[in-house]
């Protein structure tokens, strides 16, 4: 009874640990972001990255100042946008709201949330439309990602994720606690200390059937990917050797690919 109780142990321990696949990301493309900038401050660290599924195009943004960098890219990763062009708004996350075909985003603290009216070629800002101000988000910094399933932003604040209605910017009540790096329910073991370990501006949002939410490890240099219902990890995407990893901004998700910004080249590196 004894050594089948044991062996029943074992059993279950390996059953928990082949839930999470383990894989290795590996480099499809760059994003080379200019220098340049109209205030001659082209900022350090990136934003985000959003894609533009209609006119095909990746939108890039440096956070910090309304007058650094917003890139826009075309699907093969060619700088389509003036080496001038700028953010207009201190940015922290972009997205592509598929309700009004545009490319929204939420900014520093008070700043609010805005849209961008592009020309017809997406290669230029005409206008940016603030959408709200005030503080529309949980704290100065988050880096809002959008849940095209839910019609909702999400932001990270601590080890939760809180969403907020893109309709009204309000928050829906529906918040999730991420148990950083564990993967059974049943699995009681303190999170406390590990939130250190982990990009605590950015999440992502995949789409991927329980696999939906995304963060950034910096310390093991991995993207570990989060059942949006449980919390739980299911997934875990290995960083190859020299991929930057940041404590904070310089992370993020846009047409099925990882992003990483190396702030020393100023290009954000996509992975699969």
């Amino acid at each position: 009874m004894k050594y089948l109780l044991i062996g029943l142990i074992l059993f279950t321990n390996i059953a928990v640990q082949a839930q999470v696949k383990t894989r290795t990301l590996e480099k499809v493309m760059e994003l080379q972001v200019p220098g340049e900038a109209i205030s001659g401050k082209p900022g350090t660290r990136g934003a985000t990255v959003a894609w533009h599924p209609i006119v095909k195009k990746y939108f890039t943004a440096m956070a910090g100042n309304y007058q650094y960098p917003m890139t826009i890219f075309d699907a093969k990763g060619k700088r389509v946008s003036s080496i001038y062009s700028s953010c207009q708004v201190d940015t922290r996350g972009l997205w592509y709201n598929p309700s009004t075909k545009s490319i929204q985003g939420n900014g520093f603290d008070q700043t609010g949330w805005f849209s961008y009216k592009l020309d017809a070629t997406g290669t230029s800002l005409l206008k940016l439309d603030t959408l709200e101000t005030g503080m529309h988000q949980p704290g100065s910094q988050p880096v809002g990602t959008f849940n095209p399933a839910e019609k909702t932003v999400l932001f990270l604040s601590g080890d939760t994720v809180i969403p907020y209605k893109a309709a009204d910017r309000k928050p829906t009540g529906k918040n999730m606690k991420i148990r950083w790096g564990i993967s059974s329910a049943t699995d009681e073991t303190s999170t406390e200390g590990r939130l250190a370990n982990y990009n605590y501006t950015t999440l992502i949002y995949t789409g991927i059937p329980n696999a939906q939410l995304g963060f950034l490890n910096f310390i093991d240099f991995q993207v570990e990917l989060y059942n949006q219902k449980t919390g739980l990890l299911t997934q875990v995407l290995k960083l190859p050797e020299g991929a930057p990893a940041e404590t904070s901004f310089n992370f993020a998700y846009a047409n099925g690919m990882y992003w990483f910004f190396n702030m020393t080249d100023r290009k954000w590196i996509g992975y699969k």
